[in-house]
């Protein structure tokens, strides 16, 4: 299926995981301040990708297992305003960290988060969305190898497993510097978390956003501000 957002167009049809709100709250979300090079870990599709393009001038990395995926992402870049500044890799993360020579001033990665839920038959569908190819420990670890000491790490997960996420992190030297809690209604109890992580201590900044307002009708001012460079709706 293809998507068109206000710069570029996605399709997914070959991705096992499909475009969502998750990856479009983390591509509009991502702190590219000061940013001149980036590595997204479990591209898919690209569009965290080509958002953290459009809102910047750096270069995109991008590193999907898949094969199906990382064709799909290539050439979702290969048609995009970017092109010259977007690259996919197909490879795992795990063997991508011991041959890159690079450090990243930004991270970004919407990772696998089942870890102990009833898995899928389709194993594509296993591979993008359960923790079995890439443990919270190696995603940590691994992002940890490819920063700098002025780094920032961002991720976004079900709020149900933040504390075991950070848990991790902490073990691997890492400070929470912002998190959003992503609530799908106003004042429902949070589903999403948005991590900034970085390996220098600094105050964190928290807050909430709500994608719909009480009724679960419209979309909150809060959101669209965040996604009306992207959505042509907005």
């Amino acid at each position: 299926m293809s998507f068109q957002f206000k710069q570029f167009s996605v399709d997914d049809d070959l991705c096992a995981m499909k475009i969502g709100t998750d990856g479009c709250l983390l591509g509009a979300w991502a702190d590219v301040e000061g940013v001149h090079n980036i590595l997204d870990i479990g591209a898919g599709s690209g569009v965290v990708s080509l958002m953290l393009a459009q809102r910047s001038k750096a270069d995109v990395d991008a590193v999907e297992i898949d094969k199906d995926a990382w064709k799909q992402c290539a050439e979702n870049f290969d048609k995009s305003p970017w092109k010259e500044r977007l690259h996919v890799i197909h490879s795992p993360l795990q063997e991508y960290v011991k041959s890159c020579k690079k450090k990243y001033d930004l991270i970004v990665s919407s990772p696998p988060y089942f870890v102990n839920s009833m898995k899928t038959a389709c194993s594509k569908r296993k591979l993008a969305r359960h923790t079995d190819s890439l443990t919270f420990e190696e995603l940590i670890s691994g992002a940890k190898r490819l920063m700098n000491l002025h780094s920032k790490f961002c991720v976004i997960i079900p709020s149900d497993i933040v504390k075991q996420f950070l848990d991790i992190a902490l073990i691997e030297g890492f400070y929470t510097i912002k998190k959003m809690q992503i609530e799908p209604k106003a004042e429902a109890k949070p589903l999403r978390t948005i991590l900034q992580m970085e390996l220098i201590k600094k105050p964190c900044e928290q807050n909430n956003l709500a994608i719909l307002d009480k009724e679960g009708k419209l979309y909150t001012s809060e959101y669209i501000g965040l996604t009306k460079d992207f959505y042509i709706n907005f």
